[in-house]
């Protein structure tokens, strides 16, 4: 079983997320962890296409909205932002 709170960044990454900051990180930046990018080979792999990508990801957006996680009037700008991936084709 799959627990926590999902939203797109967890269910459709495209970088991992860490709660450990980044070496030589402000005292500020420390409470926002890190993430690093996963390799071009590895999206690739995940999500053969940016279309395939992005359908996954407005699956896993609607669903964080419909269990009430993200707000229905963050949609339309967090659609934009996936649209930025570096998903090839």
């Amino acid at each position: 079983m799959i627990g926590g709170v999902r939203t797109p960044a967890v269910d459709v990454p495209v970088s991992t997320l860490s709660g450990s900051p980044p070496p030589g990180a402000s005292v500020i930046c420390e409470l926002f962890g890190s993430a690093t990018p996963l390799s071009a080979t590895t999206l690739a792999t995940l999500y053969p296409t940016k279309s395939q990508y992005i359908a996954e990801y407005t699956r896993s957006l609607d669903k964080a909205i419909n269990e009430g996680y993200i707000l229905r009037a963050d949609r339309a700008t967090m659609l934009a932002q996936a649209e930025q991936a570096p998903i090839g084709g």
